[in-house]
């Protein structure tokens, strides 16, 4: 890949694409490690399907790949091909097992010239990707250098309760159970909301933060505030449905899960 992004023309934008696989770890645990060899491989396989020819596809060991893809002209078309790669690896095994795909993205040469200067901002935007839900992709941006890299982010194996009755499973696949039921949010950027809130473990976001996250190359404005304030109301609705609206917290425009929060 180094002597790739050496020769290819600057005027072509390109992306680096570092892929890490959500709820692996479970699936070692569950079935062994023969089985875990055997979907890396049909993983592995399936990347070949969603990728073009010119494509650069690689795995950097472990349950990580990486793509060097490109040629694109319009960021829609890409973002629609990063969309394709993310829904192609989620997978529903036995035992309630659940496995997705997390990406982080940078771009030549906007990011960087050499492959480890573009290595090192798709890994930031991978760790913030996981860090905001997981089952997504990422594109790099500057304002994430910022981020605390040095912890990581909650356990594939962990299910983290709120309160008694309340769990939230951070594992494989983002999931809210009320009772033993599985809370339903059809909002998709909603259930995002709340997978922001509960990674933050009950400090503040900020409305600028949770707008960052959720639309990660617009910037705050009217509209973005607009879409933020829906995204707050398809939440609080489907909390509502359940009895649980004060799980989420406002103060002064700031939002947090309610971590003392008791039914």
């Amino acid at each position: 890949m180094e002597d790739k992004c050496s020769t290819i023309n600057e005027n072509e934008k390109r992306f680096l694409i570092m892929l890490d696989v959500d709820g692996f770890g479970k699936v070692n645990d569950r079935f062994g490690h023969n089985y875990g060899d055997t979907m890396l491989k049909k993983i592995a396989q399936t990347l070949k399907l969603v990728t073009e020819n010119e494509d650069i596809l690689a795995r950097l060991g472990g349950d990580e790949f990486a793509i060097f893809t490109g040629g694109f002209s319009d960021i829609d078309i890409a973002k629609e091909k990063l969309r394709i790669i993310v829904a192609s690896m989620y997978r529903e095994l036995k035992w309630g097992v659940k496995i997705s795909i997390s990406a982080g993205v940078s771009t030549f040469p906007t990011d960087g010239h050499s492959f480890q200067a573009l290595y090192e901002k798709a890994d930031i935007a991978l760790y913030y990707a996981k860090l905001t839900g997981r089952n997504k992709y990422i594109i790099y941006e500057d304002s994430m250098e910022d981020i605390d890299t040095s912890h990581s982010p909650a356990s594939e194996s962990e299910e983290y309760l709120v309160t008694k009755g309340i769990y939230i499973r951070t594992f494989g696949y983002f999931e809210v159970f009320v009772n033993g039921e599985a809370l339903l949010i059809q909002n998709a950027k909603a259930k995002e909301l709340l997978a922001i809130l509960v990674d933050r473990r009950g400090a503040y976001v900020s409305q600028a933060d949770l707008i960052s996250c959720l639309w990660e190359d617009e910037p705050v404005n009217k509209v973005t505030m607009g879409r933020l304030r829906k995204a707050v109301m398809h939440l609080r609705n489907a909390l509502k449905a359940y009895g649980i609206e004060e799980l989420i917290e406002s103060k002064r425009g700031l939002r947090r899960l309610n971590v003392d929060y008791s039914q």
